[in-house]
This record gives structure tokens, sequence and C-alpha cells, in this order.
């Protein structure tokens, strides 16, 4: 029963921790990019990087480094928007890897206890040579018992787990429609500047 209890405390503290950098990553995609381009509109490059600098978040951080490159060119932000966008996802999927192993490894704990409890319910039986229904109904329930604990932990964890997926895949894909809208931007910009 211990490590099971381990495990869930593990795998709640794990979920607080990215629900929290959920909250935290969320922003409001338009705004920030609207604020960027009015400073950009301004020629006020270091307004736009002042502006992400203090926005928290995963897109405040990926537009940052692209703002940074945009005076080397379309190419040199490009690549440097998938650069920060690697780092972001690694730091949005941190952990998570925590969270499967709870959810595979709980119930199979769960399943260990189960086990050894009808191994301990059968040997009382060899050991005395009587098979006491009550002993036996006993043995049966106290085996049951893990296995229920272990799934009880292991299927909170796993809606936890899908849930905080789902998030994830829905800020990258705001991530990269904002950050697409500000490389068609710039492009534009700079074909405006040239004709």
């Amino acid at each position: 029963m211990w490590p099971i209890l381990i495990s869930l405390v593990i795998g709640v503290s794990v979920v607080f921790e990215r629900f929290w950098m959920l909250m935290r990553s969320k922003s409001a995609p338009d705004s920030l990019l609207d604020g960027i381009l009015t400073a950009l509109d301004r020629d006020d490059l270091a307004g736009a990087i002042a502006l992400c600098s203090n926005t928290p978040g995963s897109l405040a951080n990926i537009l940052h480094a692209g703002l940074l490159r945009t005076r080397m060119g379309i190419r040199q932000v490009e690549q440097a928007i998938e650069r920060a966008g690697a780092i972001e996802m690694g730091f949005l999927e941190k952990n998570l890897v925590w969270l499967a192993s709870v959810v595979s490894i709980a119930p199979m704990l769960g399943f260990l206890g189960t086990a050894l409890g009808a191994v301990n319910a059968l040997d009382f039986v060899a050991r005395t040579n009587q098979v006491l229904p009550g002993h036996i109904a006993e043995g049966i329930a106290d085996s049951l018992f893990p296995m229920m604990f272990g799934l009880t932990v292991a299927i909170p964890i796993e809606a936890a787990h899908k849930f905080i997926v789902l998030r994830i895949d829905k800020l990258v894909i705001e991530m990269e429609e904002t950050t697409q809208k500000f490389v068609d931007a710039l492009v534009e910009r700079e074909r405006t500047d040239t004709d």
C-alpha cells in the first residue's frame, strides 16, 4: 500500500505543478501580437522586445526570440522561432513522463498486492489444511483492496494527464498560428519597405 500511496503523492504533485505551469503559460495571443505589431509600426523594436520580456508565457518567449533576430532577416527570425519553440515544448511537456509512470505503475502495484493477498490466503489453507469460508473470503477481500487502491490512484491521474496534454496541444496550436501571423507580418513589412 505504501508504494501506491507514494505514487499518488508523486502524481498529485506533478498534476498541481503542471496546472500551475499551464496557468502561467496562458496568454492572449492576439493582444500580444497586436501590441508587438503596433510597436513595430512605430519603429519601436525595443518596445516590442520589452513587451515580450514583460509578458509571461511560452508565446512571449518565442516571439521575443524572433524579435531579437528581426534585423538579420526573415530566415533568421524563423530559425530563432523554431529553436525557441522546441525549448518551450520541452518546458510544456516537462514531468509528463512521471504522470504516465504513475498511471502504469499504480495498478501494477495493486495487482501485486492482490497476488500477495491471494498467496497468503492459499498459504493459510495449505498450512492449516482447513478451508474456512470466512477466512478465505476475508483473504480475497483483503487481496482485492490493493488493486482497488491502485486503480483509484491511476484513473484520476490518467484523466488529469489527458487534460494536460490536450491543453498543451491547444497552446501549441495557438503559438504556431500566432508565430505564423508574426512572420507573415514581418514579410509584408519587408516587402513594403523594399517597394
